[in-house]
C-alpha cells in the first residue's frame, strides 16, 4: 500500500486547543535547543506560532531563550499589512536650475 503524496502548498488547520497544548512545550524545549543559524527557518516558524497564539489565545509570547537561532529580536510575524507601512516621504529636493 502506497500513500499518495500530499500537495505542499496546502493548508493545514491546527485547533485553539491544540496550540494552546503546545505552546507550553514550546517554551519548555526550545531554550535548552543550540543557537544556530542553520535553525533560523524553524526559529522563524516558530516565532510565528508564539506570536500568534499570544496574540488569539493568551499564551506566553516568545522571547530571547525561545530562540533557537541567532537573529534575535524576531521580524515582525508574517507579511506586513498595509496599515502598518507607512507611505514615502515627499521628495523636497528643489528642481534644478
Amino acid at each position: 500500500m502506497t500513500t499518495q503524496p500530499q500537495d505542499q502548498n496546502q493548508d493545514f488547520t491546527i485547533t485553539a486547543d491544540e496550540v494552546k497544548a503546545l505552546v507550553p512545550w514550546l517554551h519548555q524545549v526550545l531554550p535548552g535547543q543550540p543557537k544556530e543559524d542553520e535553525n533560523s527557518d524553524l526559529c522563524q516558524l516558530f516565532s510565528r506560532l508564539l506570536i500568534h497564539s499570544n496574540r488569539h489565545f493568551g499564551t506566553s509570547r516568545e522571547n530571547r531563550e525561545t530562540c533557537i537561532c541567532r537573529g534575535w529580536p524576531p521580524t515582525p510575524a508574517g507579511p506586513l499589512r498595509p496599515s502598518r507601512l507607512r507611505p514615502p516621504l515627499p521628495d523636497r529636493r528643489r528642481p534644478p536650475g
